[in-house]
């Protein structure tokens, strides 16, 4: 018999530990071999609400909010897009790599599955 979940995943659309939380989740379910079938739902939560529209440099901003050494800062950029690849995703992140304000984004989005279900 199969098991049937609603999952609600909740994410920023921009943010790579969530890109990685939802491959780790799709291949889990993968594994199940049937016996598990889920409704994934995903629900917005924008991480910077107060990122200026520009954006900021992704270095400077972790050493901001995380108030790290620069170094550190672009170490951690280094973790976050090995742990991505682990899971088949290639972060193109070079220099002058920017983190933005993803509220827009996500206003699309919730717009295209409104128009999306009206067909």
């Amino acid at each position: 018999m199969t098991t049937r979940l609603a999952i609600e995943f909740v994410s920023d659309i921009a943010c790579p530990w969530c890109l990685v939380g939802l491959r780790n989740l799709e291949a889990a379910l993968g594994e199940t071999a049937g016996e598990v079938e889920a409704d994934i739902r995903f629900a917005p939560f924008e991480l910077n609400p107060d990122m200026p529209a520009g954006g900021m440099d992704r270095a400077s901003y972790f050493a901001e909010k995380y108030r790290l050494p620069e170094g550190e800062a672009k170490a951690r950029g280094e973790q976050i897009r090995e742990a991505a690849a682990t899971t088949g995703f290639t972060m193109n992140t070079g220099p002058g790599f920017r983190i933005l304000n993803t509220f827009d984004a996500h206003r699309l989005l919730e717009w295209a599955g409104e128009v999306g279900h009206q067909r």
